[in-house]
């Protein structure tokens, strides 16, 4: 796993921001205390908790007085992301890689499982205790939206937490572990064993009961800021922007709707270079408030919504990680065209050289909906693949075993305005078993290596 590179996926805070969590007294306790420390952070939806994780890590990173950290970044789009195995295995990966002579502890163990020791949760746990017991410095280990785990692994994560942090006999253990989820309170979360009773070593954060109003106005002031160097607004209009959509959102407790409106915002058909308060308050008028109404909001305004369709049906139904180049075949297999136009080999696709261009192409089909951080290729954030897949309902058959199928919802329907709920997991899985057939009848070109 690539972990520096799902931890970039997330923004970092803007300045003056975070300090919903960075001046919490539960996390200054935390940072400040002695001996084994477990902060559990919970916060809604598009509240700000992989933001403040991602901030967290760069942050003890830059400290100089060389604590060693190790972070994994859960993430529901790919298998091997939602793996508390692979997590567990990357956070020992890394302290490994900061002192090289914590890799004794792992030996004894290395002989009695071999390779399959990444495999073995009690055995890493074990690792990971004993590198916690013996360290000259704080071990910090960061979790990040460990309710994108999948549901076994995340009831062993949480069994695993409890056992190590209410265990007195760690309690010379320097290790310092922050992990966040949303408040999920169902049955396949069960996170109040650990977190009741609370003891001095294990504290909740509960961002859901935070204050979150100067975070959310100081983000609209720097957003506005931006927006009025790429528009040339006014001092006035700026103002009038920052009063207006504070006002708007004075019970809103979401950052993401807050970066939808100024998405929105950018992107109106009356914005212009110049913009002045009567355009600025009319637009305005034309933004929804809620994150559901401003993702149908910023969806409308695709350029051909059957091809974005198609292309959100091909990263839904992907287990790993797309690469740019791999997603500029999909999108040229993808396009709405006259069969007999449609690609015949690989030598039709004519694939934009250009990545920047591409980008361009993509964004003018499916906004900020899709994005791409270095190479590879991302929904924007979970609740944008929340908000397109439809919810599977259960049916006698589930409480039997059976799968119950699903009738695939017509791609050439894509004109609709209703995207929420609208692509199955059936819808998506055909169209990336599509894109696949027509590759695979694609005659191999000569100068494409066979391994490549």
């Amino acid at each position: 796993v690539n972990y520096s590179l799902q931890k970039d996926r997330n923004q970092v805070c803007l300045p003056e921001t975070g300090h919903w969590f960075f001046h919490d007294p539960k996390y200054v306790a935390f940072r400040n205390g002695n001996g084994p420390q477990l902060l559990f952070v919970t916060a809604e939806a598009g509240g700000g908790k992989s933001t403040v994780m991602r901030t967290l890590a760069d942050e003890l990173l830059r400290l100089e007085n060389a604590s060693l950290v190790a972070y994994f970044f859960f993430k529901e789009d790919e298998d091997i992301l939602r793996s508390y195995e692979e997590a567990l295995s990357c956070l020992l990966y890394q302290l490994f890689v900061q002192d090289k002579n914590l890799s004794n502890f792992v030996g004894r163990l290395y002989q009695q499982y071999g390779r399959g020791i990444n495999l073995n949760t009690r055995a890493m746990w074990e690792v990971l205790s004993k590198i916690a017991a013996h360290a000259q410095t704080d071990v910090f280990c960061l979790l990040d939206a460990v309710d994108e785990c999948e549901p076994v692994g995340r009831r062993q994560l949480v069994e695993d937490l409890q056992s190590f942090f209410k265990d007195p006999m760690n309690s010379n253990a320097e290790l310092k572990f922050v992990a966040s989820s949303r408040p999920y309170q169902d049955e396949s979360h069960q996170y109040e064993n650990l977190i009741s009773p609370l003891t001095e070593n294990i504290r909740h954060l509960a961002g859901e009961d935070a204050k979150f109003q100067s975070d959310i106005r100081q983000v609209i002031r720097s957003k506005t800021e931006e927006l009025a160097r790429k528009r040339q607004l006014s001092n006035s209009v700026q103002e009038l922007l920052i009063e207006r959509i504070s006002n708007q959102n004075l019970n809103t407790r979401s950052f993401l709707a807050i970066q939808m409106a100024f998405e929105l915002l950018d992107s109106h058909r009356r914005m212009h270079k110049g913009a002045g308060e009567r355009t600025i308050v009319i637009i305005l008028a034309d933004i929804p408030h809620s994150l559901s109404e401003q993702f149908e909001k910023l969806l409308s305004k695709s350029l051909d919504a059957q091809h974005a369709r198609r292309l959100f049906s091909l990263i839904l139904a992907t287990r790993r990680t797309i690469k740019i180049e791999e997603f500029k075949v999909m999108y040229s297999l993808t396009e709405p065209t006259d069969p007999g136009l449609r690609p015949q080999s690989y030598d039709d696709l004519e694939l934009p050289p250009d990545d920047e261009e591409f980008k361009q192409l993509v964004r003018s089909r499916c906004g900020l909906f899709i994005t791409f951080v270095r190479s590879s290729v991302y929904l924007f954030h979970q609740t944008a693949r929340e908000h397109l897949l439809a919810r599977r309902e259960s049916s006698a058959a589930d409480s039997l075993g059976y799968a119950t199928p699903v009738q695939p919802a017509s791609l050439t329907k894509a004109n609709k305005s209703i995207w929420k709920g609208s692509i199955t997991s059936a819808d998506a899985n055909l169209v990336c078993a599509s894109v696949c057939l027509d590759l695979l009848n694609f005659p191999l070109p000569e100068t494409v290596p066979l391994d490549a």
